[in-house]
């Protein structure tokens, strides 16, 4: 998908961004770039299914959908600030 693609893009060429993200997980990685895409979609099934993605590999890593929730939506929060 475009827009996550785009995602690891500005995680990886934003100074301020990949000053902050530098060092995380390849995991941790998805996640971002999956939230980063979603923010810059225009297109509501492809926001759905990039954030389902983040959510997904926040599942797979053991975390209970709740935590996962409320890890995102820390996460989309802290992303916003740093748009």
């Amino acid at each position: 998908m475009i827009a996550h693609e785009c995602g690891h893009q500005i995680l990886a060429r934003h100074p301020r961004k990949a000053k902050r993200v530098a060092g995380v997980s390849e995991a941790s990685e998805e996640i971002l770039a999956s939230l980063l895409g979603a923010m810059i979609c225009n297109n509501d099934t492809d926001w759905d299914t990039l954030y389902a993605k983040a959510t997904a590999e926040l599942l797979d890593r053991g975390q209970s959908a709740e935590a996962a929730s409320r890890q995102l939506q820390e996460l989309w929060d802290l992303l916003e600030a740093l748009l």
